[in-house]
């Protein structure tokens, strides 16, 4: 999800199952209303899918997880976003993306109870293929309006953070320590760590808790457990330790109250059903009381959760967190998470209530002021010890290709095309890997520093040079990387420097464009190993993965850069390269340029149709120079340096 403040879609619902009314606010502006029904919302469920290894108390017998989720979510989308509601949301969609913004889309459904139950976290727009939970740019939250007013922010360092793990002998044993441990090496990793304390409660009681809750300020409380719903009593319940190790049930409303006028920002319950509410009242599960009673967050799951996919939750949602991402992004990384890793259903369970506005749940209280003059003085002087010290480690003969600073007289923005760039220093690295194609793996030297595009050339940049228009709708789309073929980058290279009146632009060769996307890391991609983190950071699918927002070609730059500070080198388009392709050498090579004649060149990086696999940093593939305009093909440029 790009950074920037959040725009907000509202939905309202209100009436019964025989005809519902629903109001919609648009972002920025503008309403729309409409009807719909529960039956045509409703395709079916199966209430039994799973029944081993839940973090459940009773039988499985009311799950409440779609046959179908896709199924599912297509009618409920298609009930409710229909007509005005439909267009007004797509035009909000359209209008936060092209202001790279996140769209918060909050349900207000309070006054339905037996509609705030379904599932929405499934919605599934039909004509795009996707899951809105799952597109990194929309975000699905139940928002609560309640008459507690959300806690002033910011919050003084360090981050406070309680995990609750009880471990009842009468009950069946979960995978709690290693949720913790994860959770607290996360945490501890991160280079924010000196402001993050993370304690584990023991003896984890409720009494114990309330005794620790006085004891100290808390921000963040993960509860890792057993869970059930009472549909009777419809009241949610949280299983704690009594004195003796056995299992004490918790009610929703006596959970609540312990956290009532505290300064807890957020509270994971990753236990089942702690989201499940009864029929006549919203308010009866556990996270719906906890918002009631003044948490500004609170996520839970909201129905039955095998263990592993509680584990396999918290992981992931942790990690994205400690990065800085908001609430609602950390949410939707953990359910991408879940759904690459062959699970279809379960990665609905996570829900996010909440009554804050951005997401910005833990924006950390900048230094107290010094009253004196010279403690600023002093803070100044250090501050310049350490620029020194760091221009000294820079020019250190050691030193890693890092060494581009963004305004770098050696690598100004080409001028006439805003085209900029970013300088690589001289290295050595481990050019391609064991798969078929990209084998054998031959240790590369590179021994001049270049400039390398830090964008792929957009359609404004080729107006700018050629005339014309590449966009394949025949339409201008400024920021669209260009669509062209290899005999197109070409000429447009060959353009450029006309204009320049000398040689100093041109294609990237294979093995420096692999050695600026690897940045330094020797995992398949230069963010690590794990491919559900891809769309954090490119716009890389196809038919047998969920998407990041883009169901073909990103404005370019609107993913996160890898450690260079270049962008879209993972999807969005496969990219030329100056070098005929051919087979690599078996030996180690300095300053390859490829086979010297050939009859196909070299495309890079992977593009918005291509698997996670051919996203990879080694990733390649042969292709005629004449190979047909495609809005999957595209380039970057090298400015050379004197």
């Amino acid at each position: 999800m790009p950074a920037g403040p959040i725009a907000h879609f509202d939905l309202w619902v209100e009436g019964t199952p025989s005809r519902y009314r629903v109001r919609a606010g648009g972002y920025p502006s503008g309403g729309a209303s409409g009807t719909f029904t529960l039956a045509a919302a409703i395709p079916g469920s199966n209430q039994a899918r799973y029944s081993r290894g839940r973090r459940h108390l009773r039988p499985p017998e009311a799950v409440g997880t779609p046959d179908d989720p896709k199924t599912f979510g297509a009618a409920l989308f298609e009930a409710v976003f229909k007509n005005r509601i439909g267009r007004l949301f797509e035009s909000s969609r359209v209008r936060a993306q092209a202001e790279g913004r996140p769209l918060r889309l909050r349900l207000r459904l309070a006054d339905v109870p037996e509609l705030s139950r379904l599932p929405w976290e499934y919605l599934y727009d039909r004509e795009r293929g996707m899951f809105l939970a799952q597109t990194g740019r929309i975000s699905i939250v139940r928002y609560l309006e309640t008459p507690e007013p959300t806690p002033p922010r910011p919050v003084e360092p360090p981050l406070h953070v309680l995990v609750i793990h009880p471990r009842p002998q009468d009950l069946p044993a979960l995978a709690g320590e290693e949720e913790w441990e994860h959770i607290r090496t996360t945490l501890k990793r991160h280079r924010r760590s000196r402001r993050t304390e993370i304690e584990l409660l023991e003896p984890p009681t409720f009494e114990a808790l309330h005794d620790r809750l006085h004891q100290g300020t808390w921000h963040v409380l993960h509860f890792i457990g057993h869970g059930t719903f009472e549909n009777k009593a419809e009241s949610g319940t949280l299983i704690f330790e009594n004195g003796q190790g056995q299992g004490a049930p918790v009610d929703a409303s006596r959970f609540s109250a312990l956290l009532y006028d505290r300064q807890v920002r957020l509270v994971v319950l990753n236990a089942c059903e702690g989201a499940r509410h009864g029929l006549s009242d919203a308010f009866t599960g556990v996270a719906q009381d906890l918002i009631r009673k003044g948490v500004p967050a609170v996520v839970a799951m909201q129905f039955q959760i095998t263990d592993r996919a509680a584990l396999f939750f918290a992981k992931k949602f942790y990690r994205v967190l400690a990065e800085g991402a908001t609430i609602d992004v950390s949410l939707s990384s953990a359910r991408l998470a879940l759904f690459c890793s062959e699970d279809h259903v379960e990665w609905g369970a996570p829900v996010l209530f909440t009554r804050d506005s951005d997401g910005e749940l833990f924006g950390l209280a900048p230094p107290r002021k010094l009253a004196s003059r010279w403690a600023w003085l002093a803070i100044l002087i250090l501050i310049g010890v350490a620029i020194m010290v760091v221009n000294l480690i820079r020019r250190s003969p050691s030193d890693g290709p890092l060494d581009w600073v963004p305004a770098s007289p050696e690598c100004p923005a080409q001028t006439a095309t805003d085209i900029r760039f970013r300088r690589i220093k001289p290295g050595q690295f481990t050019m391609g890997s064991n798969q078929k194609d990209q084998s054998p793996p031959h240790e590369v030297t590179i021994t001049r520093p270049f400039c390398m595009g830090q964008f792929e050339v957009t359609e404004r940049q080729w107006r700018q040079v050629m005339s014309g228009n590449l966009n394949l709708s025949r339409l201008p789309n400024d920021d669209l990387p260009a669509a062209a073929s290899w005999d197109d980058a070409d000429r447009f290279v060959r353009t450029l420097n006309q204009h320049e009146g000398r040689e100093i632009y041109r294609l990237p060769s294979e093995a420096e464009w692999e050695y600026s996307a690897r940045a330094g890391s020797t995992t398949p991609y230069s963010f690590g190993k794990d491919p559900s983190r891809l769309p954090l950071y490119g716009n890389c699918h196809d038919s047998s993965e969920p998407g990041d927002g883009y169901p073909r070609r990103a404005p370019a730059g609107r993913f996160r850069p890898n450690d260079w500070g270049l962008y879209d080198m993972h999807g969005n388009v496969w990219e030329w390269v100056q070098d005929w392709y051919g087979p690599y050498p078996s030996g180690p090579v300095v300053d390859p340029t490829g086979p010297a004649t050939g009859t196909e060149r070299v495309r890079r990086g992977g593009g918005h149709e291509a698997s996670a696999a051919h996203c990879e940093s080694g990733a390649r593939k042969p292709s005629l120079p004449s190979f047909k305009r495609a809005d999957y093909t595209g380039f970057r440029i090298v400015r050379t340096l004197d």
